[in-house]
């Protein structure tokens, strides 16, 4: 388990940090002035000096001196102790982690073999339809799979022409219109917060144009805006966009940790202010941010670039002065409504269904154009895929049931679940602990 193996690095560290703090002249000078009693109020000042604390325990004032045992009992006493304690309750518990793990990797392989013998009987076409179009051959009536394959194509229409579905589709090719007007908007804003990054210009403050309290919000927005509009690098063809730019003015984090989730660019508003409100109010935010960005870039010297990005920096700053805000407000804005439709619509419960929908009925229009021969031949591949599937269901069973008994002394039985049954397992987070301080220090999760 990955929370023990850095529990043992932190520990260690820990004691190390320890150490060197018990060393520190300072802590050095109280422990001494401690055992020579000169912190406890020792009249005799000679034998505080022979300890060499004298000549500032003296000029310590009574709270310094309180606070100078409590460090000093910390470092020496407390500190150790605790690390000691979290030592202790790491090995016992990491007996039992690798006992669960153990146990989890004798039931993993058959469970993740019957899931993926389930989905694909579920997936495949129902073994009463390929019998109903076999029976149809059987006794030549072509009427019957006329029929069949016209009511097959008519239900895939109707899916096509679902209110639902094309008011979804209309509103996803409108947002994508209006990404793409405020992302032209934009662009000139990443390049420069890429050439900043690049040339590593640091902001300084500028009187009438950027304040020392606005430096951390800027370089906030530098940091974002460098990211945005440009090839991945671990995936050269793909394009990050502007959607996480979205995000941000929705108030929403782009990564769970817990860090960013505190990192809030364009500011954090109570739960009495609605979201629509919140939105517009980052909305103006950012807009403010990017005309201070472009006053920056007016001021003469401000960023310290060199002659040769004179025509660059021109190029960019006639970019960004071009910037209509009044148009991209009003482009966000309904693209932010366009999007909460979008989300209505597809969170609907009748939406859900007309994919399965839709599924079914290419199935049953490609059953309907095969052969006979050839429906024999996936009647028998139906056939294969179902033993397989009960077959992986024995032995996953036979060995759920081992477990129970060896390590809970349970007796356990086991159904088989309907083919049709979409099995949905539970969201389990596998980071432990520990997970999220691994990830934000950049270290792998050696989980399988």
């Amino acid at each position: 388990c990955p929370d023990y193996v850095w529990a043992d690095d932190a520990i260690s560290a820990c004691q190390r940090l320890v150490r060197l703090m018990a060393k520190h002249r300072f802590a050095s000078a109280v422990g001494e002035a401690a055992q020579a009693g000169a912190l406890a109020g020792v009249a005799d000042a000679s034998e505080a000096e022979k300890w060499g604390v004298g000549g500032w325990s003296r000029y310590l004032s009574p709270n310094c001196v309180h606070v100078a045992e409590k460090m000093w009992g910390l470092v020496r006493d407390d500190l150790p102790s605790r690390l000691h304690q979290l030592r202790a309750a790491v090995e016992a518990d990491a007996v039992v982690s690798k006992r669960l793990y153990l146990v989890k990797c004798e039931y993993r392989a058959p469970f993740r073999a019957f899931l993926e013998a389930h989905d694909a009987v579920r997936r495949a076409p129902r073994v009463e339809m390929v019998d109903e179009y076999l029976e149809l051959y059987r006794i030549d009536d072509s009427e019957g799979l006329k029929k069949r394959r016209e009511e097959a194509e008519l239900r895939i229409k109707n899916v096509k022409e679902d209110p639902g579905l094309v008011e979804a589709l209309n509103l996803e090719q409108s947002c994508e219109m209006m990404e793409v007007g405020m992302a032209t908007m934009l662009l000139p804003f990443a390049d420069l917060a890429r050439l900043i990054d690049s040339r590593k210009v640091r902001l300084k403050e500028i009187p009438h144009v950027l304040s020392k309290a606005d430096i951390v919000s800027i370089q906030e927005l530098l940091r974002r805006l460098k990211t945005i509009l440009c090839r991945n690098k671990s995936s050269p063809g793909i394009s990050t966009g502007i959607r996480p730019l979205l995000l941000d003015l929705q108030g929403v984090p782009r990564d769970k940790t817990l860090e960013s989730s505190e990192i809030l660019p364009f500011g954090k508003y109570s739960r009495k202010t609605s979201p629509e409100e919140a939105v517009e109010l980052r909305l103006g935010k950012l807009l403010e941010q990017l005309r201070c960005l472009c006053n920056i870039c007016k001021a003469k010297g401000s960023l310290g670039f060199d002659k040769k990005d004179s025509d660059v920096t021109a190029s960019l700053l006639k970019g960004c002065s071009s910037l209509d805000e009044e148009m991209f407000r009003a482009q966000y804005l309904d693209w932010y409504y366009m999007v909460k439709r979008q989300r209505e619509i597809v969170s609907g419960p009748e939406f859900q269904t007309l994919s399965e929908t839709m599924r079914r009925a290419e199935i049953e229009v490609g059953i309907a154009v095969a052969s006979r021969s050839g429906l024999e031949v996936a009647r028998q591949r139906l056939d294969l895929w179902e033993k397989d599937r009960t077959k992986r269901f024995d032995v996953l069973k036979e060995m759920v049931q081992e477990v129970c008994l060896r390590e809970m002394n349970l007796q356990m039985e086991l159904s088989p679940p309907d083919k049709d049954v979409v099995l949905e397992l539970p969201y389990t987070s596998a980071l432990g602990l520990f997970g999220l301080q691994l990830q934000m220090a950049g270290e792998l999760l050696p989980i399988g």
